[in-house]
């Protein structure tokens, strides 16, 4: 019942409640989408607060977090057109849309979100971390979008391509699994 948090500061604060945790242990980094812009703000906290970081961030199916987004904003689409491209990103089960009474409580939280994914731009920093960043052919983020992410890292940026859009992560999930673990040994 509380608000949707719709802006990275507030997102990392929040994070950083577990900062002694994530920190206590080696640890690397993967998120998706949305995910890969949080992963890389934590991991530029955590530098700044000379914490231990991440040995390796794994950035899927996003842009590098300080390019402006060439894509229209979604969070302030009016409900039905909201709900009609979430079924056209293909990502959100069709169950899930269908149910009206779950997509009362859910819509706060994706149009918190994708607020979030549409706005937010970060400085540039680049990391002593490693990343590797994997990302769909078919998606509709510009390769010098991509390709900005070697910009954010003082080592070399590797890069994996798959065939598919925005969730080729359903599709290739085990091998990504595979390369992560690969690249952690």
């Amino acid at each position: 019942m509380e608000p949707a948090i719709d802006n990275m500061p507030e997102v990392i604060e929040e994070l950083l409640l577990y900062k002694d945790f994530i920190t206590s242990k080696p640890y690397a980094f993967f998120g998706h989408s949305l995910g890969s812009r949080i992963s890389y703000a934590l991991a530029c906290e955590l530098h700044t607060l000379g914490l231990p970081l991440p040995s390796k961030v794994f950035a899927s199916a996003s842009r590098a977090p300080h390019c402006t987004s060439n894509k229209k904003y979604l969070h302030d689409l009016p409900h039905d057109a909201f709900i009609a491209k979430l079924r056209d990103l293909n990502g959100t089960p069709k169950e899930v849309l269908d149910n009206a009474e779950l997509m009362e409580l859910l819509i706060p939280l994706l149009r918190a979100d994708f607020k979030i994914a549409d706005t937010y731009v970060a400085e540039q920093h680049a990391l002593p971390t490693p990343i590797h960043v994997f990302h769909g052919v078919e998606d509709e983020i510009l390769d010098e979008h991509i390709l900005a992410w070697q910009a954010l890292t003082a080592q070399p940026c590797t890069y994996k391509y798959f065939d598919g859009g925005h969730f080729f992560i359903h599709q290739y999930g085990e091998e990504m699994i595979n390369i992560i673990n690969q690249q952690l040994t």
